[in-house]
């Protein structure tokens, strides 16, 4: 690795980590705290579930820019960043429309 260079595959386990653990939340708050969760404000669920969406955008690209800096792998690099950026689109879309 090029000193100044992130290391792209850390980052990605970093943010399906954090992407992980949201999912356990909304899960932990549907199981045991679905009264505590009505009088939450519906934005806020709003922004996990964008956050969610988000972070496995975003490990989903830093994968892929592992692959390319580890150069192979190439076609499924392409593939993984194509999938992020239609990840966000699609649900940003879906966002759009809920609100």
């Amino acid at each position: 690795i090029k000193p100044g260079t992130p290391n792209y595959s850390l980052l990605a386990k970093l943010c399906l980590g954090i992407q992980e653990q949201l999912d356990v939340y909304i899960t932990h708050m549907r199981e045991k705290a679905f009264k505590q969760m009505a009088r939450i404000e519906k934005d806020f669920f709003t922004l996990v579930t964008f956050q969610i969406q988000l972070q496995t955008s975003l490990s989903l690209y830093f994968h892929a820019r592992h692959l390319w800096e580890q150069e192979h792998d190439y076609g499924l690099a392409i593939a993984m960043l194509s999938e992020a950026t239609l990840e966000l689109k699609v649900k940003d879309a879906t966002l759009a429309t809920s609100a």
